[in-house]
This record gives C-alpha cells, structure tokens and sequence, in this order.
C-alpha cells in the first residue's frame, strides 16, 4: 500500500469498519421497529463526528512527534492538550446537538463507540495481509 498520507489512510480504514458498524446499528433499529429518518441522520452525525475526532487525534500525533527527539514532555504534553480539547468540543457539539431535540440521543451516542472495536479490526486485517 502506498504511504503518501497514513493518516489519511487510516482514517479512511477505520471511516469504513465505523460504516459498516453503524449500518449494522441502523439495522437493529430498523428490526426494533425505531428506525426513522431522525435515527438516520443522528446516527450519520455521530459517525461524522466520531471520525473527524480519530482523524484529528492522528493528526496531531503525527504533528508532535517529531518534537519527542526535542522534548518528549513536551509532546506528551502537546498531545494532552490536544485530547482536552477535542474532547471539550466534542462535548459542547453534542450537548448541543442533542439539546436542540432533533437528534435522536441513542442513535447520536453509539457511533461513538464504535472507534475501537474499528481501530482493532483494522490492526487485525492488516496484520494478516502483510504475513501473506
């Protein structure tokens, strides 16, 4: 695989697997009888936003390790404070979001579950496609 951008790369990877697990989620709600165009936008929101988060912790991984030969404290620390506020805007987003009534809670929350079951699924695959 060509390594021009591996953040990109993986983001793209892990984007797909969370795909695949939300359209398995639309389809238990689908089973359940709560299925409606409501779920569908939250749960493409929760997704969106779940993705965009794994794409900017790689992005700022990637930026600030090259400063660990400098000062590792201080990438640590950089990362730390990237983490914090990813996650600071991430909470007011979705308070929001769900504040406002329009999005449906659960369908909005689970996506955001997804990242690590999709992080080890394609630590998995692509483990097995290198041995061979």
């Amino acid at each position: 695989m060509n390594q021009k951008n591996p953040v990109l790369q993986e983001s793209l990877r892990v984007a797909v697997f969370t795909f695949v697990m939300l359209c398995i989620m639309y389809g238990i709600f689908a089973l359940s009888g709560y299925f409606s165009v409501k779920v569908l936008y939250s749960g493409f929101t929760g997704w969106f936003l779940n993705v965009a988060n794994f794409f900017f912790m790689c992005v700022a991984i990637v930026n600030h390790t090259d400063e660990t030969e400098n000062s590792p404290q201080s990438a640590a620390a950089k990362i730390r404070g990237s983490y914090m506020i990813r996650s600071l805007v991430l909470l007011v987003l979705l308070f929001f979001l769900l504040k406002s009534g329009h999005f449906q809670p659960i369908a909005t929350l689970v996506p955001l579950l997804f990242i690590r079951p999709a992080v080890m699924l394609d630590n998995f695959f692509s483990k097995t496609g290198k041995s061979k």
